[in-house]
C-alpha cells in the first residue's frame, strides 16, 4: 500500500464542473478510517489481483459496487480515474516494490483507575482490581498517550513479487513518562531521545502454488484461520473465536491456502519460550484451523490447537505465572513452586459465520464452541517422579447476532453473549476452566469484539488495558455475559454514535462469600470522520461493580494490608484521534 492510496487528488467532472468525489471519500473512510478504529463492519477478503472500477453514483447507492469498493482499498488497492472515461474509478494491486501502512492513534484520558506501585511504568495489563496493582482512587488521572504502528510490505519484482518481507514496529508512550533513555511504551517526557521501537512482525512470506503461502519468522499469532496480513481487524474479532484464546505475535511458520471460494486452512507451528536449546524444557504451540462455505454467505470453520509446555515456569509465564495472574488468565497450579511441573493441552472448537458484513441481508450471525482437554503433571524436581496428575477440562461459547436497521452500514443493533467454565480448586485433580494466550503474553489475547471499556478490555489503548474480566477465563472464575451494543450514522458515513451496556456473572461462587455478580458496564462514544482516514472520537464508559468484589480473594492486597472492602465504581472518559497512513 502506498501514500494516497485513500486519498485522492483526483476530481470527477459532473456537468462540466470539477469537485471531489464524495461518495470515494465516503468509502475511503468506511473502509480504512472506521476500519482501523473497529467502529464499523467492512469487510476485506485476500487482496484480489483483479480490477474494479465504480462511479460516485453506483457506490452512494450502497451496493454491490460499494462492497468492492471497500474490499479494495483496505486490500491496498489504488482508486484512479481511468483514462476513458473521468466519470469512472478503477482500482488496481499497487504496483511498488515497497508499500507502507500507519496507524497513529493518540488519546487523553480522565479516570479514576489508577496504578498504585510506582514502579510499575510503561505497559500496564491485566485484570482490574488484580496483582498488576490497578485500583480506582478518590482523585482523578489525567494522561495523555499516543502509538505509532507501521506495517512495511518489500516484494522486489526480480522474484515476481514471488517472496514478500513483512515487518512492523511499533512505538508507544505516555507524554511526560521518561526520555533520554532505553525502553519499550516510555519516550515522552522532554527531550524525547528514547531508544523505543519495538520489533513486532520480521517475517518472510514465500508463494507456494496459486492460493498458496507460507510466512516464516516473527508474525502474527491469531486463533482465526484469516491472515491478518490481508484481513481487517473487524473479521479477526467477529469471525474464528474472537482473539479470545491469541492474539499475539509470535515467531514460527504458518502456512495459509484456499480452495476456490468454498474452502480456506492455516497450519501453523510457533515457538513460545526457548529455554535452553540443547533441552526439552521449551513451550510450543502447533495450530490447523480449517473453514468452508456450504452455501451462500455462510461458513462454518473448526479448529485443532495443540500446546506442550515443559519450561516448569523458568521464562516467567506459564502455568502458575504471577504475570499470567495479572493478565486476568486463570493460574492453573497457583503459587506452589515445591515442584516441576509439565502440561499437555489441547483445544477442540468450531466457529460459524453468516453475513458479517451485511453483503446479502441485514442479518449478521456469528459464534464459536470450544473446549480444552490435557493434562498436567507435577513431578518432583528431584527424582523427576510423577507427584500428582491434574486433568484438564474446560470450555467456552459465544454467539452473536447484528442486525442492520438503518440505510449505512453504521446502523446497527448487536447482542452478544457468551460463558466460560470455572473452576478454582486444582485439590480434585481437576482444572475445569480454559486456558488462553494470556498465560504466556502481555497481552496474549485481545478479547475486544465486546467493544466495552471497563468491564471487558477496550482495544482503543496504548499503555494502559485493564478491565474487570481481563480474560475469558475471568481468572478462573469462569463466565456469563451478554452485551448489548446501538450503533447510528447521525450523519451518513460522518458521524456515528453508538450506545453499548454488558453485565457479567462467575460461573462459580467465591469460595468466601458465594458472590457472582461482577457488574454492569454503560458506555457511548461518538466518532467523527474528519476527512479520508482520520477520525476523532470520544467515549465515556461508567462500571457498576457487583459482590463478587466484596471477596478478598478478588481483589489484590498488598502483604501487611488488611482488604479494605469492594473498591469504588471505575469510570473512564477519552477523547482519541485515529489516522491511517498508506
Amino acid at each position: 500500500m502506498s501514500e494516497g492510496a485513500g486519498q485522492s487528488e483526483s476530481a470527477v467532472k459532473v456537468g462540466g464542473a470539477r469537485r471531489r468525489p464524495s461518495g470515494v471519500a465516503a468509502v475511503v473512510c468506511l473502509a480504512a478510517a472506521l476500519w482501523a478504529s473497529s467502529a464499523a463492519a467492512q469487510e476485506v477478503e485476500e487482496a484480489e489481483e483483479r480490477e474494479i472500477t465504480f462511479t460516485v453514483d453506483e457506490v452512494e447507492e450502497d451496493g454491490q459496487p460499494l462492497v468492492s469498493a471497500e474490499i479494495g482499498l483496505a486490500a491496498g488497492q489504488r482508486p484512479e480515474v481511468r483514462g476513458d472515461d473521468p466519470d469512472r474509478y478503477v482500482l488496481k494491486p499497487p504496483s511498488e516494490e515497497l508499500s507502507f501502512v500507519g496507524v497513529f492513534f493518540a488519546r487523553g484520558t480522565a479516570t479514576n483507575i489508577a496504578i498504585t506501585n510506582p514502579l510499575r511504568t510503561g505497559l500496564v495489563v491485566g485484570r482490574l482490581f488484580g496483582s498488576n496493582e490497578s485500583t480506582t482512587v478518590d482523585e482523578r488521572s489525567y494522561y495523555a498517550e499516543q502509538r505509532l504502528i507501521g506495517f512495511l510490505t518489500y516484494a522486489p519484482k526480480l522474484l515476481n513479487q514471488r517472496a514478500r518481507l513483512r515487518a512492523a514496529f511499533e512505538v508507544d508512550f505516555i507524554y511526560g513518562d521518561a526520555s533520554n533513555g532505553a525502553g519499550a511504551n516510555v519516550g515522552g517526557a522532554i527531550n524525547g531521545d528514547q531508544v523505543n521501537l519495538q520489533t513486532k512482525r520480521l517475517a518472510v512470506e514465500v508463494g507456494l502454488l496459486d492460493d498458496w503461502y507460507a510466512v516464516i519468522g516473527l508474525q502474527a499469532l491469531t486463533d482465526n484461520v484469516h491472515d491478518p496480513h490481508y484481513a481487517d481487524p473487524y473479521i479477526m474479532l467477529h469471525s474464528g473465536y474472537h482473539l479470545a484464546f491469541w492474539g499475539t505475535d509470535a515467531a514460527g511458520a504458518a502456512v495459509y491456502g484456499k480452495a476456490g471460494g468454498w474452502l480456506k486452512v492455516k497450519a501453523a507451528a510457533y515457538s513460545l519460550w526457548e529455554n535452553v536449546p540443547h533441552e526439552d524444557d521449551d513451550v510450543w504451540l502447533a495450530q490447523l484451523d480449517v473453514s468452508t462455505r456450504p452455501g451462500g454467505d455462510w461458513w462454518v470453520g473448526a479448529s485443532a490447537w495443540y500446546l506442550s509446555e515443559k519450561s516448569n515456569g523458568r521464562s516467567g509465564f506459564g502455568l502458575r505465572s504471577q504475570v499470567a495472574q495479572a493478565n486476568g488468565a486463570g493460574v492453573l497450579l497457583q503459587e506452589d513452586f515445591d515442584y516441576d511441573y509439565t502440561a499437555d493441552i489441547t483445544w477442540l472448537g468450531v466457529n460459524v459465520q453468516r453475513n458479517v458484513w451485511f453483503k446479502t441481508d441485514r442479518l449478521a450471525l456469528d459464534g464459536f464452541a470450544i473446549m480444552n482437554i490435557g493434562s498436567i503433571e507435577k513431578r518432583d524436581p528431584e527424582t523427576g517422579r510423577v507427584l500428582q496428575e491434574a486433568d484438564v477440562m474446560g470450555y467456552a461459547a459465544l454467539g452473536e447476532v447484528a442486525y442492520r436497521f438503518g440505510r449505512t452500514r453504521n446502523d446497527v443493533a448487536s447482542l452478544e453473549v457468551m460463558t466460560s467454565s470455572g473452576d478454582f480448586d486444582l485439590d480434585d485433580a481437576r482444572y475445569g476452566t480454559v486456558a488462553t494466550g494470556q498465560l504466556y503474553g502481555v497481552p496474549g489475547a485481545a478479547f475486544g469484539s465486546p467493544r466495552l471499556l471497563l468491564l471487558m478490555p477496550d482495544l482503543r489503548v496504548v499503555n494502559r488495558q485493564v478491565a474487570a474480566v481481563g480474560d475469558l477465563s475471568n481468572g478462573g472464575y469462569g463466565l456469563m455475559a451478554g452485551v448489548a451494543n446501538l450503533q447510528y450514522d447521525l450523519i451518513a458515513n460522518r458521524l456515528t454514535g453508538k450506545l453499548g451496556m454488558g453485565s457479567a456473572f462467575s460461573a462459580v461462587d467465591v469460595p468466601s462469600t458465594g458472590a457472582r455478580y461482577i457488574g454492569t458496564e454503560m458506555n457511548a462514544e461518538l466518532y467523527v470522520a474528519l476527512d479520508s482516514l482520520l477520525i476523532v472520537g470520544f467515549h465515556g464508559g461508567y462500571l457498576f461493580l457487583g459482590d463478587f468484589y466484596d471477596s478478598p480473594e478478588v481483589v489484590f492486597t498488598p502483604d501487611g494490608e488488611v482488604f479494605g472492602g469492594r473498591p469504588e465504581d471505575p469510570w473512564v472518559a477519552y477523547a482519541s484521534l485515529t489516522w491511517v497512513a498508506f
